[in-house]
Order: structure tokens, then C-alpha cells, then sequence
């Protein structure tokens, strides 16, 4: 939820256009939605609706948490509404755009209107209900009308997903502004024809509102001799329950009635605390920026680097260096282009993929059918599991299946995270493997957005490794090795190999030799992680945390973490990467790869972290890390007490790490010489 809050604060950056703070308003809308369903449905569905006691790490019962985290919300939303109401509606008046209700049109029935009313009838749900029946089904995320009835039968009238938030009223000969009428606005002004029963009854005011359902759910390990099938099937059922799912939110508009509002807290059996009145329109994350069209400022773009060229020979480069990819300030068209050239080409015998989130319309999915069709061997294991993607991944793993390729329906007992691609090409007399090892999904939509890295190579020491991981996919079990020669493995070695890298630089630092430890990840909470770099600032190791958002540890406390910082980088990038740097006396040894520093990912995830090997690729990582721990724009810095507070940016040269390019910077800044000014110079 504070990260989340750090989000909704980029709605109010002055340095981002207003199409952009549009843009962080819905980012921190649905990612709210996602917390109440999958968070808050976790704490009812396994704590309070079964009445355990159990205290968590802080020493909170299920209650008191809940209260909290729905005190937190009440405040979150406060702000969000304000920063609509006070900023957003203000800064697009003055571009000429409006809100305004139905009536504002007077007698002007505009002919894209009739089309409007027709697609939202053919598409509208409309549940009659009287109080002595059971509730409708009423679907989670959807805008909701209800009319309720003086003759006692009441209607739910269900928006179409699929239509527009608001009515875009043409400009006209007089007017150049444009007007957005809400939907349910329209609605109102036309029930009686779409409803033909309220065509001569006395209406009272129509109410608006929303409701969040639990969507969280695991699926259990399965026995050894279960039938794959038996697993979709599950999966099937537990995603169809989640249309039913226990109400752990509702919003409704301010028109609301006193008396509407006691009905639907006890049909809803939710508490005064999980009822949210909104001022704004609800579905604030649906002002589409597209429909404002030119009346707002584009996006701004990103440094993108160029796109690999057409005559690029992806296997006789790959001879002669590894590709290292910063995302999206390099072109993901890289990676795509690499798996087109081994689709098309004649020599390539095999593909083997993880895939955990694909783009709604993915390229991927269509290179890997065009190979099945050339009668290349297509291997893919989807992740089923992957949260409110698991039916698209179901969709596309059976077209791939039905077109010949090999398909695993995840890894028994772990979810796979781990973000690789093996191809295999026949040369000569022997066949030679190709690999990518990403930080990111395979989703071009997203790799615009999200700050990942991709590693492209053939050496043999990574191509062994990822091809030993892939077997173990194959062989379902987990089959013990010691060690891998570039990879960490969390079902290996992973955990135990930081700790001794961790243990290492307490060595150095003990020896009098430079130290000093750079971790980057999304979360930090495991906590065995967490009291090793305890261990280490308090032998005086210099460490420096990039945390995205949930951080378990607790920096700056004298005696336990004074040398540790951690900071958090929000702004025009997801920071999606993990990074793991070790000083080790000047000669650093770096990994980058898919994994957080979390329990569940040491322990019940298949990740993938990768060493960089090539003296070039570690400057440039490094070039990263230094960027960021510079950066005064995007950055907040964690205080003792667990709160976050933004960097004071510099008057005369700020540092932003998402505009700045931080792949070809000064090379003074870089300590692959140890001589030269290191990254710890910066707090």
C-alpha cells in the first residue's frame, strides 16, 4: 500500500504532463483493485471468514490488520479523489474537455448517440430481484446500475465491459470543447425502452456503484500420477469462482441512498469499512487517453535504442560477443527478432520456452506456430498459474498444443517464474545451442514500459546451464545438482550461494579489503537474506538497496543497519530488473535474472539469475546501478521507521534515471578498476 501511495504521487509531478499523471491515476486505481482482491481476499478468505487468531509478524491479529489496512484505504482513496477532482478535472478544463450528466445535451440527440445506446442494449445484463430472493450474480470490476422499484422489483442493470467509460459528444460548429457524458448517465435518460417494465413507473433516483471480489486461490501440489488434465481442470474451476467470490469492496457514487446503502451492506454481508463513497466518477482508471485525443499532450517517449538491423545474423554475431539488452532504452524488437531468425531458419532443429506473461495479441505465440509448421520441435511450458493471466495462457498453450508443439502445463509443486529461450541448430557435424535469459516477460506490450534485461548468448557454460534446467522442466522432478556454472537456481543453490557472497564481503571488510554489496529487486522479505546483511553492515560492509516496493528490512539503525541504505525508484518505468552486485576487492561479480528476495521465490518458485560475465556487459550494468542510486527525481529514500520520503531533487543538475541514458555514461563512474571512484561514494 505505500508503494502504491508512492505511485498515486507521480499523478501530482509537475514534471509529467498531464497525460502521463492521467496515466499514474489509473495505474494506482487498478493497482488498489488488484491489493483488495488478492490481499484483502486473502485475509478473509483464510483468517477472518474461518475465525482464526493467528498473529502475524508484527504481532497483529486478523482484525486489527484488517482495520488498519481499510483505514489506510479510506485515506488512499481521500487523496486519489482529490488529486481528480483538484487537479485532473481542473487541468483538463482548461484543455476543453468536461464531465458533464445527460441533460446537458438538452433536445440535441446526436446521430452517433442511436449507435452508442444500441451497442450498450445488446451487450447490457439486466438482473430483476425482489429482497425475498437470492442476490444475482452480480460480476466483480463492472459498473452497476440499480433502479430500485416502488412496486418492489428491482433491477441491476450490468455495464458492458467493452464500452467506453464516457460518451465523447462530437465538438460542434460553435463549440470547440469536447464533452464526456458518463454511461451511466445515458442509461438513466432511456430505462424505460431498455427496460420495458419501468416504462410507467415512478422511478426513484438510479444508483451506481462497484464491487471487488476475493480472486486469490493456489492451486495445492499434485500427486505424482495426476493426469495434467485433472490440473486445467482445477484451474478452471478455481477461476470461475472467483465470479463469486466473497465481496471484500464496494464503491458507490455519493447519490446513493441512506436506506439502498443498509440493504446492500447486509445482501453483501460487507462491513461500513469495506463501503467506499466516491465523489469522483467510479472507474477513475477509465478516462481513456485516447478518446481525449488531441486535446492532451502525447506520452512522452523513452530513449529507445535502435532496433537490430534487417541483415542482422543473429548465430554469427552471437560467435563473437554475448547481447546484452537494457529494456525499453534497447529495443525488445532484439528479442523478437532473434526468435524470428531461428523460426526461419532452415538449421534450427529445436525451441524450447518459459513463458508466464504473454500480450493479449502476442507475437511470440504466432513465431512459435509459424516454427510448428516449418516442423520444427516446439517445446513450451506455460505458467497456468500466473495470476489473472491463467486463461489466455490456457488459450495459447492448447492453439500450441493443437499445432503439434510439446506443452507442460507448469512444474509440479512450484510456480516458473524463470524467463528463458533455448534454440538448437544443427552446424556442421554438430548442434549448437542459443540462449535468452530476461528479467522481463515475453510481452512486447509491456516491454515498453518495464526497465528489464536480456542477455543473448551461445557460450557453452550458460547454454549447458539452461538446458539442464530445461531438462529438469522435462523430467518433472527436482533432480539435485551442487552447482551450475553461471546460473542460481532457487531449487539448487540459489539462497545458499548469496549467503556466502554476502559472507564474502564480511571477509574482505574484516581483511581491510574494499567490500560493498548492490542488491536491486522488486521485494525484499526473506528473512534469513535480511539478517545476513544485518551480519554484514554491522562488520561495516557498505550496502546499498534499489527495493521497487516491500522491503522487510529496516535500514539506518545504529548498531544493526547504519550502512545500509535502500531507496525506492518510481516513475515512468516499472523498475522490473533484479541486479545482485558483489564488490568482491575490485573484481565485481554480478547477477541479473527473475528473481525477488522472497520467501516464496527461494522456496516455491523456479527462478533463474544469471552472472555476468563480460567485462563490457559488467560496466554497463554497473553504469545502471550507479544512474540510480544518483537518480534525485524518481527516488525515495526508506528512513528507520519504515516511511518513505523523495529525494530532494537538485536545482542545478537532477539526476533522472528513466530519461537520462544510462547505457553509454562517463566511464569514470564505473569500478571495474578499483582505483577509480566506486559506487559507494553515493548514500
Amino acid at each position: 500500500m505505500n508503494f502504491n501511495t508512492r505511485v498515486l504521487d507521480q499523478a501530482e509531478r509537475n514534471s509529467f504532463n498531464l497525460s502521463e499523471q492521467i496515466r499514474f491515476l489509473s495505474i494506482s486505481s487498478r493497482n488498489m483493485d488488484e491489493f483488495f482482491i488478492v490481499r484483502v481476499g486473502f485475509l478473509y478468505h483464510h483468517y477472518l471468514d474461518r475465525n482464526k487468531e493467528k498473529k502475524d509478524s508484527s504481532g497483529l491479529r486478523p482484525e486489527e490488520l484488517k482495520d488498519l489496512v481499510l483505514d489506510k484505504a479510506q485515506a488512499f482513496f481521500t487523496r486519489q479523489q482529490n488529486i481528480f477532482t483538484e487537479h485532473i478535472l481542473t487541468a483538463l478544463h482548461k484543455k476543453g474537455v468536461n464531465i458533464l450528466p445527460y441533460e446537458s445535451l438538452k433536445t440535441i440527440e446526436p446521430p452517433s448517440l442511436k449507435k452508442y445506446l444500441k451497442e450498450i442494449s445488446s451487450n447490457l445484463r439486466i438482473h430483476e430481484w425482489t429482497e425475498k430472493d437470492p442476490l444475482p450474480a452480480l460480476p466483480s470490476h463492472r459498473l452497476i446500475l440499480f433502479v430500485p422499484n416502488p412496486k418492489e422489483k428491482h433491477f441491476f442493470l450490468v455495464l458492458p465491459r467493452k464500452i467506453p467509460r464516457f460518451y465523447a459528444l462530437e465538438k460542434s460548429s460553435s463549440s470547440q470543447n469536447l464533452q464526456l457524458i458518463p454511461t451511466e448517465s445515458i442509461l438513466k435518460a432511456y430505462l424505460s425502452s431498455l427496460i420495458p417494465a419501468l416504462k410507467h413507473a415512478q422511478l426513484s433516483e438510479t444508483m451506481l456503484f462497484r464491487i471487488l471480489r476475493n480472486a486469490d486461490f493456489t492451486l495445492n501440489s499434485l500427486d505424482d500420477d495426476t493426469e495434467e488434465i485433472s490440473t486445467l481442470d482445477r484451474l478452471e474451476r478455481k477461476v470461475e469462482k472467483r465470479k463469486t467470490g466473497r465481496i471484500v469492496r464496494m464503491e458507490y457514487l455519493s447519490s446513493f441512498s441512506d436506506s439502498a446503502l443498509v440493504l446492500f451492506k447486509r445482501v453483501f454481508q460487507i462491513e461500513n469499512k469495506n463501503v467506499f463513497r466516491i465523489q469522483t466518477p467510479i472507474c477513475i482508471d477509465s478516462i481513456s487517453l485516447s478518446a481525449l485525443g488531441a486535446y492532451l499532450p502525447p506520452l512522452t517517449s523513452p530513449h529507445i535504442g535502435s532496433s537490430p538491423s534487417p541483415n542482422i545474423n543473429f548465430f554469427e554475431k552471437l560467435k563473437e560477443e554475448d547481447i546484452l539488452l537494457y529494456h525499453p532504452y534497447e529495443s525488445f524488437e532484439w528479442v523478437l527478432k532473434f526468435l524470428e531468425q531461428a523460426v526461419k531458419d532452415p538449421k534450427v532443429e529445436s525451441i524450447k520456452m518459459t513463458i508466464y506473461r504473454l500480450s493479449p495479441h502476442s507475437k511470440i505465440v504466432d513465431l512459435l506456430l509459424l516454427a510448428a509448421e516449418k516442423g520444427k520441435q516446439v517445446w513450451v511450458l506455460f505458467e497456468i498459474k500466473a495470476r489473472f493471466d491463467e486463461v489466455q495462457n490456457i488459450r495459447y498453450a492448447q492453439s500450441l498444443k493443437r499445432a503439434g508443439c510439446t506443452v507442460l502445463y507448469g512444474y509440479q509443486g512450484f510456480k516458473v517464474h524463470a524467463k528463458l529461450l533455448l534454440i538448437s541448430r544443427k552446424e556442421k557435424e554438430k548442434t549448437l545451442s542459443y540462449v535468452h535469459i530476461g528479467t522481463g516477460n515475453y510481452n512486447e506490450s509491456t516491454s515498453k514500459t518495464y526497465a528489464d534485461i536480456s542477455l543473448i548468448t551461445c557460450q557453452e557454460d550458460y547454454t549447458q546451464d539452461v538446458t539442464e534446467v530445461f531438462e529438469a522442466l522435462q523430467r518433472q522432478r527436482v533432480k539435485p545438482k551442487k552447482s551450475y556454472q553461471r546460473l542460481l537456481v532457487p531449487l539448487y543453490h540459489m539462497k545458499d550461494a548469496i549467503l556466502q557472497k554476502i559472507k564474502g564481503e564480511i571477509e574482505n571488510t574484516r581483511q581491510g579489503l574494499p567490500s560493498g554489496i548492490v542488491i536491486k529487486v522488486n521485494a525484499l522479505q526473506d528473512e534469513e537474506i535480511i539478517h545476513a546483511l544485518y551480519q554484514a553492515s554491522q562488520a561495516g560492509v557498505p550496502i546499498r538497496l534499489i527495493v521497487r516496493s516491500i522491503c522487510c528490512l529496516i535500514p539506518g539503525i545504529r548498531g544493526l543497519s547504519e550502512n545500509i541504505s535502500a531507496r525506492s525508484l518510481v516513475g515512468k518505468h516499472l523498475e522490473h530488473a533484479r541486479i545482485l552486485y558483489f564488490h568482491q576487492n575490485g573484481k565485481p561479480q554480478i547477477y541479473f535474472g527473475s528473481s525477488d528476495f522472497m520467501y516464496r521465490s527461494f522456496h516455491r518458485r523456479l527462478e533463474v539469475m544469471a552472472e555476468i560475465r563480460e567485462p563490457l556487459h559488467k560496466e554497463k550494468i554497473i553504469n545502471i546501478l550507479n544512474t540510480q542510486l544518483k537518480d534525485d527525481t524518481n527516488s525515495y529514500l526508506m528512513h528507520p521507521n519504515g516511511d518513505f520520503e523523495p529525494v530532494k531533487t537538485s536545482a542545478t543538475s537532477p539526476t533522472d534515471a528513466h530519461r537520462f541514458n544510462p547505457i553509454n555514461p562517463p566511464h569514470e563512474d564505473t569500478i571495474i578498476d578499483p582505483s577509480k571512484k566506486n559506487i559507494f561514494s553515493f548514500a
